[in-house]
Order: structure tokens, then sequence, then C-alpha cells
């Protein structure tokens, strides 16, 4: 059985070192550079969030903050913390395995998938939004009445409210309902049906209803259509093969060929989460897991969905730039499918599933930290660049926002 005060120590030493370094070395992404002087009232009523208004709160009080002084941007990393502690206590509950939820949320930390979400004050949105989403699953797995239902519905709402990245996975949640905890077949349609309706009438009310009172500006930020554009459907799979597999394996050499850029403080981090890691899951014996098929098939089936989303907007798959904001659902569920693969292997050969953890986590480990050093860089270089052409100026906008970068190199 794992200790959960060593998992707890490794979890939150990686996270704290990865954001914490963005802290002490006065990392200001690009992505959120424009938001700075920004008034609250502008934000709640930018195109952007209106579609978004739940995750319209907490930003325009951030960007309120940052008047008085950049470090406020930081708040931003306390969605960050919050949704990694939900991730963990959703797994932990669904899967019943320690090592699962452990390496679940690892993988969470340090994929090299949709990095913007975790070290931009915009990206909160993507953090709120997963963290809800896990919410209205522990909801879900509670007793079956009408206040269970209607709280998990909540939830859902409001992190469609906060990001859409988890409209899709309302069908996940619909598969996750056991129908043998019911009395009748009848009894478990309704409570399917009132599981959909709750939230989309809802979601159809405010966007329908209530936006256009509320705020002065609004965006459709769906296209319905595109999903009828065969090509660019056979495109976007193209990209999502692309991306998983090519793009994914590259940012990983490259995060391991960047170790020649490393701190001492790196190094010591680096090792010292490897050793606990290692030291943790070494005398470990796989547990056999309840329905791992069943938590694999669904799994997948969740990671897929999320990925539906670049059906219905303007993004195509891409690990890097503006894309990568969207695949923090995406992130959450390719991790779960991995740990899952990872307990299937044990099932035939526990030593081959424990190198292959031991050579993995090192891998990324090593790729997170490097990507966290992509973002320190290319913070450095705007400053110089700004210098350099003489509008790093006290009198501008760059007072407020003295330091940006410009996302995942990677």
């Amino acid at each position: 059985m794992l200790n959960k005060k060593n998992i707890t120590i490794v979890i939150s030493l990686l996270l704290f070192y990865l954001l914490g370094s963005m802290v002490v070395n006065s990392v200001f992404l690009a992505d959120d550079l424009g938001w700075s002087g920004v008034s609250f009232s502008e934000t709640i009523n930018h195109s952007n969030f209106t579609t978004r208004p739940l995750s319209a709160i907490p930003m325009g009080i951030l960007v309120e903050l940052i008047h008085y002084s950049d470090y406020y941007y930081y708040l931003a990393y306390i969605f960050v913390i919050i949704s990694v502690y939900l991730v963990y206590k959703t797994l932990m509950l669904y899967v019943e395995n320690e090592l699962f939820a452990y390496l679940g949320t690892l993988l969470y930390i340090i994929l090299p998938i949709g990095t913007s979400s975790f070290y931009s004050m915009i990206m909160l949105n993507s953090n709120m939004a997963i963290g809800f989403y896990c919410l209205s699953l522990i909801y879900l797995k509670k007793d079956y009445n009408r206040r269970n239902l209607l709280i998990s519905s909540l939830f859902f709402l409001l992190s469609i409210l906060s990001y859409e990245i988890c409209i899709p996975l309302l069908l996940l949640n619909i598969l996750l309902i056991q129908k043998n905890k019911f009395k009748s077949s009848r009894e478990y349609k309704h409570y399917i049906v009132m599981l959909v309706l709750t939230p989309v009438v809802f979601y159809f009310f405010y966007r329908f209803a209530l936006r256009d009172l509320l705020f002065v500006n609004s965006t459709n930020r769906e296209r319905i259509g595109k999903i009828f554009n065969v090509s660019r459907d056979f495109q976007v799979i193209y990209k999502l093969i692309l991306t998983y597999s090519f793009s994914l394996i590259k940012s990983i050499v490259r995060g391991v060929v960047a170790i020649r850029f490393y701190s001492i403080e790196d190094f010591v981090v680096l090792i010292m989460v490897n050793i606990l890691f290692v030291l943790q899951v070494a005398k470990y014996k796989f547990r056999e897991i309840k329905n791992l098929d069943k938590v694999l098939k669904l799994s997948i089936i969740g990671f897929v969905l999320t990925n539906g989303i670049y059906f219905l907007s303007d993004y195509l798959p891409n690990l890097y730039y503006f894309s990568n904001r969207v695949m923090g659902a995406s992130k959450l569920l390719f991790g779960v499918v991995l740990v899952a693969g990872v307990f299937y292997i044990s099932k035939k050969s526990p030593k081959v599933a424990k190198g292959t953890l031991f050579l993995g986590f090192f891998l990324l480990s090593v790729t997170a930290i490097s990507i966290k050093n992509a973002w320190i860089y290319a913070n450095e270089f705007n400053i110089s660049l700004f210098k350099k052409n003489k509008i790093f100026d006290k009198n501008t906008i760059f007072k407020r926002s003295k330091h940006c970068s410009f996302g995942n190199r990677l």
C-alpha cells in the first residue's frame, strides 16, 4: 500500500516547483499581456468571456489587482492547485486504487499537453472547468437521488460556463451511471434524461435569454457547421494522430535534450522526485482493479470525446501555440488511458510495468522541467527584445506587465 504522505510530497514538490519558478522569475505570459490595464467591467463584458461568464469573475478580479502589483497575477495558480487536488480525489473515488490515482494526477501535471493551462492567467478558465467537472463526477458517484443529480448537473453546468472543453463529456457522465443501482429500467432512463436535460436547459436559457441582457458584447464560439466539412474533419483526425504520436514524442525528446540548460535547483528537484517515486513504486504490489476493462474503455471514450471540441471550433489539434489551450480535459483523460494501460501490462508482467513507470516518469518529469525553463527563457528573451526596441518604458503598459513570454516551444 502506498504512503499517502509520500504521495503528497511528490505531487506537491513537482507542482509547487514548476509554478513557484514562474513566480520567482516574474514570468508574465504574452497571451496575458493584453489584459494588463483592463478593468473588471471590461473583462466580464469582453467577447472572450460572455460565453464563459463564471471564469470572467475571478479573471476580472485579477486584472484589477494587477493594477496594484504584478504579483497578483500568480493568484491564478490557486485554480491549478485546486484542479490537481480534485483530479486525485475523483480518480481515487472511481478506481479505488492509490497508485492509479497517484499516477493519473502526476500525468495531469507533467504531460507536455496543454501546458498553457498551467501557466497562463487567462487559462484559469480551463482549470475551473476541470475542477467543476470533477465535482460533477464526485456527486454523480454518490447515491442516485434527486439532490445528488441536481448538484452533479449544476457542477457540470458551472464547468461549461467556465470553459467549454468538457461539453462532450456529458456522454461520459451518462456512461458512468450504474444501471444495476436502480430498481427498474424506467427509473434508470428517467435519471439519464434528467441528467442530460438539467444542464442543457439551463445552458441554452443562459445563451439565448440571459447573455444578451447581461452583457454588452457576445459571440458564438461554436461552429456547428464545421462538423459537416468533410475535408476539415479528415484534417482534424490527421492532426490528432500527429499530435498524440509524433508531436508528443518530439516534445519529450526536446525536453530531454534541453536538460543541458538545467540549473542546480532543476537537477536537485528532478533527482528528489524520481528517487521518491522509485521508492514508492518499487515495493508496490499491483492490486487487481475492479472492472479494469471498463475503466480503460470509458477512459478511451472520454479521451475521444474531449477531442470532439475540434470539430466544433476554429482550432486544429496542436501541442503548441494557441491550440493547446483547449487540451486540459484531453490531457486528463489521456493520462488515465496511459495509467490503465500500465495496469494491463502489470497483469502479465509487474516488472515490465514498473520499468515502464520508472522510465516514463523520468522522461516526463525531465520534459516538464524543460518546458518550465522554456517559458522562463522566452520571458527573458522578450524583455531584452522590448529593451532593444525601446518599448520597455515605465510610462507604457509594460510598467505593469514587465515580463511576458510566448508559450511552449518544446
